[in-house]
């Protein structure tokens, strides 16, 4: 099997001139239309924020499988009679509607176009790496739970578990064989469940156990925590980083000050017992974190609750 890098580049390098007539005819429904007025795609106006084309290009598609938006391909408006999945693994990319604001997405965002979506794509540069999954509606219906309408466009957050998924649906349709087509169908499922999932219930778990240890141990340790739940520090680290958006490290310390806060609220302990509580093992390394997160010191914070 092919490297990922080597499938994305053959589909760069595969992306040069205009299609001729029958490729037109494979890719696009309405091929006699377009050829009625223009001779290539390359003669349709280029988006100036309105639907300025005598006809809207209507792709389509019966084969189910995952392309790079490649540098060559000209932002064009169009739409499809297909599910298009645009899901950004690298750098960012904008999405184009006639009368709307371009919609930015950057890694890991993703939209779902059903057909009938009118849109079209900025170019493509070389820090960027867009994936553009076409779904044919008998896939579509066969591994999705719900059906969104005709034109319905739908935005996600995806998880590295999706971008997996979606990384072994182009791989097992780089070089099928007799299993592909079902594997293929079985990934699909994974990647829209995974999609439809999306990261708030997964964060919002994450977070909740990192939490409740901090809560239980007056000195947690990434160390102790991983052995607890069976992981590796290295992957445990990354994982709550990905799952919460903050470093295991930086929530200790955020908590560390959150209970600081209380007691000195609350208590009337003095500062370096509030230091030894909430968990710091010298007053001048507490006042100076303190400081540096509140921008007071803690008997400033403390005072200006008794105003």
């Amino acid at each position: 099997m092919r490297s990922i890098r080597d499938i994305l580049l053959g589909h760069e390098r595969a992306d040069t001139g205009a299609p001729d007539t029958d490729a037109l005819r494979r890719e696009f429904k309405n091929a006699d239309e377009i050829m009625a007025i223009y001779s290539s795609l390359c003669d349709i106006p280029v988006h100036d924020g309105v639907l300025d084309s005598a006809v809207v290009p209507v792709r389509t598609s019966e084969k189910l499988y995952v392309k790079k938006h490649t540098a060559t391909q000209r932002p064009y408006y169009h739409t499809h009679d297909f599910y298009e999945l645009i899901f950004v693994t690298k750098g960012k990319t904008e999405c184009l509607f006639p009368g709307k604001a371009p919609l930015k997405l950057k890694k890991r965002e993703t939209l779902l176009l059903a057909p009938g979506a009118v849109h079209a794509m900025t170019r493509s540069s070389g820090n960027d790496c867009v994936l553009k999954t076409v779904i044919p509606e008998k896939y579509f219906f066969a591994s999705a739970a719900d059906v969104p309408q005709p034109g319905t466009i739908t935005k996600y957050t995806a998880s590295a578990a999706a971008e997996y998924y979606l990384y072994k649906l182009l791989e097992e349709g780089f070089a099928p064989d007799d299993y592909a087509e079902e594997q293929q169908k079985r990934l699909l499922g994974l990647l829209l469940t995974e999609l439809k999932r999306g990261t708030s219930e997964k964060n919002s778990e994450a977070a909740e156990r990192v939490k409740n240890y901090l809560a239980e141990h007056d000195s947690p340790s990434l160390d102790e925590l991983a052995d607890k739940l069976g992981y590796s520090k290295a992957y445990l680290s990354r994982l709550i980083s990905e799952k919460t958006g903050v470093p295991f490290r930086k929530q200790r310390l955020l908590f560390k000050l959150e209970k600081a806060k209380k007691l000195l609220a609350e208590t009337d302990l003095s500062v370096e017992d509030v230091a030894n509580e909430a968990g710091y093992t010298s007053r001048s390394g507490f006042w100076k974190k303190f400081t540096e997160f509140e921008g007071i010191t803690p008997l400033q914070y403390r005072n200006s609750l008794k105003k």
